[in-house]
């Protein structure tokens, strides 16, 4: 606690100061290792890092795939699922080596993500140094927002799969397992033709802070590429052989185009459980963004008791929570929610911010090879608020269109 607490303190005395952010370990940080800086009371190891990074990475999502590929077709699917997958896993990479230099730069232990947008800038060109809370600001509010989205499809899939394993299918007796094969020839599957407008929902969380040994993150044979590796798999593998069972009509989840038996059943209700166990620890992230960046520290500034502190807290996550109620009810469509969210949040996220970041410590010290990487960090970023702007607005048009009554 000591040793957060004295992080902390140097942040703000650094944001406060500018000057003296850009001259902080300009020339003594060298020796400076943050890595072996870090006091961590239970610090996990390759193993557990890399099944974290797996759990948090295959929710819903991977079940949305089989749609995704319907769209865009078996050939298209496959490949704009490795090509998201490698920019994704290269701003991963890119954000883990910027909140390392930013740490190494102002000398702590370690930074979250909010943090090390503002250090960066604060050290950064003077003519970017004004926007480094405001920068911190939108980290966290696309956070936020975020989090509260992937909480509004888990309502929406628990909600839709619930009513599937309760809805009896009317051609078949409850007690039998209905199996009809929809396989379609090699030749539809090749020629499948749809919208390419739907990428694969990835979600990386920088998991390096909490190793025990994190310089095997980043490694080309380390966690964060092994872990990659697998989910691109797994998603390609999903998302092809789903698609070659539905063709065209795969619902937003695979698990809704399941037949009606016991067995499918039981999937099911499985797999809402674990996702309805999952929804509270994704409500965490936005609780404890808004709680103690912004809401706590204003309650506690005007010096107020105990008591309304508590009332406060919990005030915060039911409001929190039934937001995400109130859009999924508003909103009841799981693909295109994942869409959205996708569009509007990992794109900022996953490909803007780091790319950002990147170009600023380049700037900063002055790397032979800088212009290349600054033309590299100039494509990411043109990628990612295209990615951001194309995929937000044919998002919320799918959505406008959802509820408008079809013309026959």
């Amino acid at each position: 606690m000591k040793a957060a607490k004295e992080e902390t303190v140097h942040l703000q005395a650094l944001t406060e100061s500018p000057r003296a952010a850009a001259n902080t370990g300009a020339a003594d940080n060298d020796d400076y290792d943050p890595h072996e800086h870090r006091q961590l009371p239970k610090p996990t190891n390759n193993w557990e890092t890399l099944v974290h990074l797996l759990k948090s990475s295959l929710g819903t999502g991977i079940l949305a795939m089989p749609q995704a590929f319907a769209r865009s077709g078996l050939i298209t699917g496959i490949v704009a699922t490795v090509i998201a997958a490698i920019i994704i896993t290269h701003c991963l990479h890119v954000l883990v080596r910027s909140q390392y230099a930013a740490c190494k730069m102002h000398r702590v232990p370690q930074l979250s993500y909010t943090e090390s947008m503002r250090a960066t800038l604060v050290a950064g060109p003077s003519s970017l140094r004004p926007c480094a809370n405001s920068a911190a600001i939108a980290v966290d509010v696309f956070l936020v927002v975020y989090q509260l989205g992937i909480c509004c499809v888990y309502i929406v899939f628990i909600a839709d799969n619930i009513k599937k394993a309760l809805a009896p299918d009317p051609t078949v007796p409850r007690n039998t397992l209905r199996c009809t094969p929809r396989l379609p020839s090699p030749m539809d599957i090749w020629n499948s033709r749809g919208t390419t407008n739907v990428l694969p929902l990835f979600k990386g969380i920088a998991l390096e802070n909490n190793m025990k040994t994190p310089k095997a993150f980043g490694k080309p044979c380390g966690v964060l590429n092994v872990g990659m590796t697998i989910i691109v798999l797994l998603y390609v593998a999903v998302g092809a052989l789903g698609y070659t069972y539905c063709v065209n009509n795969c619902s937003d989840s695979i698990t809704l185009d399941l037949p009606h038996g016991p067995l499918a059943t039981s999937v099911i209700v499985m797999f809402a459980i674990a996702i309805f166990i999952s929804y509270g620890l994704h409500c965490y992230v936005p609780v404890e963004v808004v709680w103690k960046g912004y809401v706590l520290p204003r309650l506690q500034s005007s010096g107020a008791p105990p008591r309304r502190l508590f009332l406060a807290e919990y005030g915060l996550r039911i409001t929190l929570c039934l937001i995400t109620f109130v859009l999924a009810v508003a909103v009841p469509r799981l693909g295109l929610f994942i869409s959205l969210f996708g569009a509007l949040c990992l794109s900022a996220l996953g490909i803007i911010f780091p790319a950002i970041m990147e170009m600023v410590l380049s700037a900063i010290s002055k790397a032979g090879r800088s212009r290349l990487l600054l033309l590299k960090d100039i494509v990411l970023l043109f990628v990612g608020v295209v990615g951001l702007v194309a995929g937000t607005y044919t998002a919320l048009l799918a959505i406008v269109t959802s509820f408008q009554p079809k013309v026959q």
